[in-house]
């Protein structure tokens, strides 16, 4: 720091000195300019702030008295700040911030921010549904799976033995399905060949259990909220006589769900004559929310009850899903 400057410092102390006590003015000029070199420095830096107060009040002091007005040299910090409001997220509390700069230099207090949190009975601020980008929050884990008392599902993987789930992988458990994918089956009884096209892409997620059980999550995109409610419209009316398993050897049943945005059903092998690619047990949950609809289910050779918890199950999936928009419910 100059000399000058060091020297200007004290002059606009002295004036303040000047305001606050008129008397003896002299007496507290010399004072200022008999500190030592290392006393300038410390005052110097303690504070930056100082100097913007002492020029201020000087220049208050010297207007009132009829003094020449102090200028500082072109050399001289000069203090700026600003105070900024940042916009609450959810679970954070929005707080001012002041940052303030000397010269070209900004120091800044970042705002303090909580993780936000989200309620299971509100309606979820949602992100962009995109079949190319996983959201962890939309995914059910293992133990949500339907039945995870009795087995012990597990997320199948990619592996180098080629046994990973169809589609480009996106995490190491979810993998992405163009619409123009080719499956045999994917509801039990709408033609997937039907279902796919009417999407913008999909993503699924395998579940394994014992031998001769198995579960899925997939998430159909559509280009919009509307195109998604007309599919899952569609996707209810093949639950009837147009089923693709419908015969006097299977019994297709609704379970539950408002039939509008969720839907869950239940389809059973009444004899070993039915299809042969269908196992005896297979358990079915539909969700819409937003421009999506996700799809759970589990087929199994064991047996299994008839009834089950399937308000509380859609309600898991729906809370999952509602990340793409829509109630959490």
């Amino acid at each position: 720091m100059s000399k000058d400057f060091d020297a200007t410092l004290s002059d606009a102390l002295d004036l303040v000195a000047r305001a606050a006590h008129t008397a003896g003015p002299t007496v507290a000029r010399i004072r200022g300019r008999q500190r030592t070199v290392h006393q300038r420095i410390a005052l110097s830096t303690a504070s930056v702030v100082l100097v913007a107060v002492g020029a201020t009040a000087a220049y208050f002091a010297t207007s009132s008295n009829g003094g020449g007005t102090p200028h500082l040299t072109g050399g001289s910090p000069h203090v700026t700040a600003s105070v900024t409001t940042t916009t609450p997220t959810a679970g954070s509390t929005a707080s001012p911030t002041t940052s303030a700069s000397t010269g070209t230099t900004a120091a800044s207090s970042p705002a303090s921010s909580s993780p936000a949190t989200s309620s299971s009975s509100a309606s979820s601020q949602s992100v962009i549904a995109d079949p190319h980008q996983a959201v962890d929050a939309a995914w059910l884990t293992p133990a949500q799976m339907p039945f995870a008392s009795t087995f012990q599902w597990t997320a199948m993987q990619a592996s180098a033995q080629g046994t990973s789930p169809i589609g480009q992988q996106l995490t190491p458990t979810v993998f992405y399905v163009p619409k123009d994918a080719t499956f045999q089956a994917l509801t039990m009884c709408a033609d997937p060949a039907k279902l796919l096209p009417r999407t913008i892409g999909a993503q699924h997620t395998e579940f394994t259990a014992t031998t001769g059980t198995a579960g899925s999550q997939f998430i159909f995109f559509f280009t919009d909220a509307a195109s998604a409610q007309q599919t899952f419209t569609w996707l209810q009316s093949q639950y009837t006589s147009t089923c693709l398993v419908t015969g006097s050897n299977v019994q297709v049943t609704k379970t539950g769900g408002d039939g509008v945005s969720s839907a869950a059903w239940l389809s059973v092998k009444k004899t070993s004559a039915g299809p042969v690619d269908m196992s005896p047990y297979n358990r079915e949950y539909f969700v819409l929310r937003g421009s999506t609809i996700a799809y759970v289910s589990i087929e199994s050779t064991a047996t299994l009850p008839t009834s089950y918890e399937d308000a509380a199950q859609l309600s898991t999936i729906a809370s999952h899903l509602c990340v793409y928009g829509g109630s959490c419910d």
